[in-house]
């Protein structure tokens, strides 16, 4: 006869970092402890779950867990909650003590002429066989801007769902040098073409320019997750900073790095340019947070960055 052990009893799971803010887009972090090993756990914010990672001695079952709240999802304190599952599927959840803040993002008209078309498409297709030619240019861009789009956003989300389970930075989070904001995150573009509204999209990301073909540099310390051409972003590189958090660099010239490649802070992954679905040449720089596009004027706070992770990390983490 076979004996085993029925677990009918869930784990508890409890914060210990005290104080969270969260805006709409962006991003914030909690410490928390597991009642025993082995358990699966992390944030759930609304529908999306976000994975926690160990951190600190072993043995101590103490998690961090960066989250993230998308621009465009609604989301109450009510609807963050801790969560936990053991090996024999046991789940259960707690709250914390969160406040969310909504934000107005800018809408942008974007004027689309004959020219810009052709400038672009050719070379989306000749890189992205799966997108076909339409009866008209304009219906081409249309499904490169709508179908493309969320095809090639789709594939960004599952790569940052495979990061490395530790923290590879340390320092603050790089702007590309003597870069001038063109775009910021969550721009709502409504796009024209002679006169009449032909889509609208979001811009996910903050669009940097510098001279042609600027040296693009490694915001942060990290591991090379892609480095490919990619759809409307055209030549584009992911980095992996651990704990689920990517930087992405799209529009390039040209790339510098290959997939599992080490870069330091600072480093360059290729040079600027007018790849994908660009108007000029310039860098499309976005974060990535376990499968949301995030705010990167966060990550770019020193400040920020001090009060919402690091100082939440508890001695003999390897952070403080």
């Amino acid at each position: 006869m076979r004996q085993f052990e029925l677990d009918t009893q869930p784990p508890r799971v409890a914060p210990v970092s005290q104080q969270h803010y969260l805006r709409q887009g962006g991003s914030e972090a909690i410490v928390y402890q597991l009642s025993e090993t082995g358990c699966s756990s992390g944030v759930r914010v609304g529908e999306r779950v976000f994975n926690g990672f160990p951190i600190g001695e072993v043995g101590t079952n103490t998690f961090v867990a960066l989250f993230a709240l998308a621009h465009d999802q609604a989301a109450s304190e009510e609807d963050v909650k801790l969560w936990a599952e053991d090996r024999a599927g046991n789940r259960t959840e707690a709250g914390f003590w969160i406040r969310i803040n909504s934000q107005k993002f800018r809408s942008r008209r974007i004027e689309v002429s004959d020219r810009f078309i052709e400038s672009v498409v050719p070379e989306i297709l000749l890189n992205t066989p799966e997108i076909v030619q339409q009866d008209s240019s304009l219906d081409t861009f249309l499904v490169i801007n709508r179908d493309l789009r969320r095809a090639n956003n789709q594939k960004i989300s599952e790569v940052s769902l495979d990061s490395r389970p530790e923290l590879l930075w340390l320092e603050p989070f790089l702007q590309l040098s003597k870069s001038k904001v063109e775009a910021v995150f969550a721009d709502h573009r409504s796009y024209f073409y002679q006169g009449r509204q032909v889509d609208e999209q979001t811009h996910l990301g903050f669009d940097l320019a510098s001279y042609a073909q600027s040296p693009v540099e490694a915001s942060n310390s990290g591991v090379v997750a892609f480095a490919d051409y990619h759809g409307i972003y055209g030549n584009m590189v992911m980095v992996d900073h651990g704990l689920g958090l990517f930087s992405l660099y799209a529009h390039l010239s040209s790339i510098a790095v290959e997939p599992g490649q080490m870069v330091n802070r600072g480093e360059s992954l290729g040079r600027t340019g007018a790849t994908g679905l660009a108007g000029g040449d310039h860098l499309h720089f976005s974060m990535v947070l376990q499968g949301v596009q995030v705010n990167p004027l966060e990550w770019w706070d020193v400040a920020w960055v001090r009060t919402h992770l690091f100082n939440k990390l508890p001695a003999g983490s390897g952070f403080d």
